[in-house]
């Protein structure tokens, strides 16, 4: 297979990003060629012998010149590559999808998010397959759909060799209001009768707007509660950082209800740190060993119900739901089986 790689961002110390390197990298062995597409290059990026080819948003293209420069590429390159996979981007399918058409090209989308776009709806005529990580991740019905999980560097993420005595929450994403950092102050607050030493990580940053008021609230919110001095604001992570940092954690607060697969909670469990989450997609992971971590509610008194009563639990039974929640993100989702997965539904 000669591969043609279509991203957002090629950039290693991106927070939310910089998995993608690791990701081109997987498809080495079950590729004679492989070559990447990127809206943005990171000037310092090191490229171990994979060419990448910037559309070029760091330079401050406009989106003219940047649509010329992908058409550009994708003819210079069009011997060096027998199948493309776009990352995330439906639109990059749409532009080309006919054109990669005409010169046999197949199209893999990966897409893994609860939210159905026009895009994706106009980008699915032109797939070979269409790629995701849970049936919630994409939400079209489609043949070319195939559920096949999500790729985790399973040993970058891997489990503290001693677990904090003082529970320490974390909170893993972009600061949004779909992302509830502030149910997890409130459920920090109410946990605090029981362990008033415990702490709140949020890892993250806000992107809009709306995010940065949320964030603002959020503040206050735990200056009301009294809990300010217990909640650490620690912005964006590199994924190198946010590894070191995940495995330190007692759980991994993960509300989100879009249905794909976070990546994020992900990490979290092949840290070995228990997520407790109403998101649909990890039901079948905790189903069977950790029921207590799934909330049918976004209630905060639900959620310190469920922190107490895992931290209660025997020590010997929380090793048990780490070990064997690590266990299965790494059989389901780690990236050393990644590209043949993707490869067999070819």
């Amino acid at each position: 297979m000669k591969l043609l790689f279509i991203t957002q961002v090629w950039d290693e110390n991106d927070s939310v990003l910089g998995f993608v390197p690791s990701w081109v990298e997987a498809f080495r062995p079950v590729s004679t060629s492989l070559s990447v597409i990127a809206l943005r290059v990171s000037s310092s990026e090191h490229l171990n012998g994979i060419p990448v080819h910037s559309l070029g948003k760091e330079e401050g293209r406009g989106h003219t010149r940047k649509i010329f420069r992908f058409y550009q590429l994708l003819l210079d390159l069009r011997n060096s590559y027998d199948t493309v996979f776009v990352h995330m981007n439906p639109e990059y399918v749409v532009l080309a999808g006919f054109l990669w058409r005409l010169m046999g090209k197949k199209v893999v989308l990966w897409y893994a998010h609860g939210i159905v776009t026009w895009k994706l709806h106009a980008a699915t005529p032109f797939c070979s397959r269409i790629l995701t990580s849970t049936p919630e991740g994409c939400r079209i019905s489609s043949k070319k759909l195939r559920v096949i999980g999500q790729a985790i560097d399973t040993e970058l993420f891997s489990p503290a060799s001693h677990v904090p005595l003082i529970p320490k929450l974390f909170v893993v994403g972009r600061i949004a209001e779909i992302k509830s950092q502030a149910l997890a102050v409130r459920a920090l607050a109410l946990i605090h009768k029981e362990y008033p030493e415990a702490t709140l990580e949020i890892i993250g940053a806000p992107v809009y707007d709306a995010d940065r008021i949320y964030e603002s609230s959020v503040r206050e919110l735990s200056r009301e509660l009294g809990v300010e001095s217990f909640v650490r604001w620690c912005g964006p992570l590199t994924r190198i950082e946010l590894a070191r940092e995940l495995p330190h954690a007692s759980l991994c607060i993960n509300m989100s209800t879009n249905g794909s697969l976070d990546k994020a909670g992900l990490e979290a469990l092949a840290a070995g740190v228990p997520v407790i989450t109403a998101n649909p997609a990890f039901r079948s992971i905790l189903m069977g060993v950790a029921d207590i971590l799934f909330m049918s509610s976004q209630e905060s008194s639900d959620v310190s119900r469920a922190i107490l009563l895992y931290l209660t639990l025997p020590s010997e039974e929380r090793e048990h739901i780490r070990r064997t929640l690590r266990e299965r993100a790494v059989a389901e989702h780690s990236i050393t089986t990644f590209a043949e997965r993707v490869v067999s539904t070819l």
